[in-house]
C-alpha cells in the first residue's frame, strides 16, 4: 500500500498536467461506466469498471515505468479489491473521488488531483485491512470472481 500512496497521488497530478480535451473525455467515459455499474449494484462490473479507469490514468501519465510499477503492486491485493468494492459505501466513495479527481484533471490541477487521490488512498488502505480480516471463504468467493483481462490491476 505505500508503494500507491507514493505513485498514485504523483500519477494523478501527471495527467493533470499532460491531459487533452480527448484525455479528459476518455476518463469521463470511464467514470460513466463506473457509475452505471454501481448504480445496477454489479459487483463484478464494477470493478472492472474501476479496472479501466485505474488503468486509463496509469496509461495517460505518460512514464511507462511508473505505471509498470503501480501495476505490479496493484496486481497483488486484486483479490482483496473484490471483497471491497462489493460493498455500496466503499463504491461511491471511489465514484465521488474519481469524479474529484477526473474535475482537477479537466482543469489542469494537478496539485488538486494529487490531493484527492492522496485522499482516497488511506480509505482504500482500511478497506482492504477490514477485507483481509474476513472469512477466508469470502476471500477464496472474490477470488473465483476475479475479472478476466489481459492486465491483472484494478483500484
Amino acid at each position: 500500500m505505500e508503494v500507491r500512496l507514493l505513485v498514485e497521488p504523483y500519477i494523478a497530478a501527471r495527467v493533470a498536467e499532460r491531459a487533452t480535451p480527448a484525455d479528459v473525455e476518455r476518463l469521463e467515459a470511464a467514470l460513466r461506466h463506473e457509475r452505471q455499474a454501481a448504480m445496477q449494484r454489479a459487483s463484478q462490473q464494477f470493478t472492472m469498471a474501476n479496472h479501466d479507469f485505474r488503468v486509463l490514468l496509469l496509461d495517460l501519465a505518460g512514464n511507462r515505468r511508473l505505471a509498470e510499477i503501480a501495476r505490479r503492486y496493484d496486481s497483488q491485493i486484486q483479490a482483496l479489491r473484490r471483497l471491497t468494492l462489493r460493498g455500496n459505501t466503499n463504491r461511491q466513495t471511489v465514484i465521488t473521488t474519481h469524479r474529484l479527481i477526473v474535475d482537477a484533471i479537466a482543469r489542469g490541477d494537478g496539485s488538486a488531483a494529487e490531493a484527492r487521490m492522496r485522499e482516497l488512498l488511506p480509505n482504500a488502505q482500511v478497506a482492504v485491512l477490514a477485507a483481509a480480516a474476513s472469512p477466508p471463504s469470502a476471500q477464496r468467493r472474490a477470488a473465483s470472481q476475479a475479472p478476466r483481462r489481459g492486465r491483472n490491476t484494478a483500484s
